[in-house]
């Protein structure tokens, strides 16, 4: 049985981390489409878009920020602003 290394325990700690607080930034749109898209994997963006009622441009809109948010929070991009524009 392999033993899971403290690193590798350590990083998916600041990965968890930086998930919740990018879910603490988000309204209640985003977090709807992260249950249906992501979590539930009921529904396609699109399909999402439709349940909750609104358009293809702005659920890939969304789903783009909460990308940069969730890469900004882990320390992958250095300014969000300039990312989502």
């Amino acid at each position: 049985m392999k033993i899971i290394s403290a690193p590798y325990i350590r990083r998916l700690e600041i990965t968890i981390d930086a998930i919740d607080r990018a879910l603490e930034l988000m309204d209640d749109i985003d977090k709807k489409l992260i249950e249906l898209v992501y979590w539930r994997k009921e529904y396609t963006p699109e399909g999402a878009g439709a349940v909750i009622g609104i358009s293809r441009a702005t659920v890939y809109r969304r789903l783009n920020k909460i990308t940069c948010l969730i890469a900004f929070q882990l320390g992958y991009i250095k300014e969000m602003e300039k990312k989502i524009k």
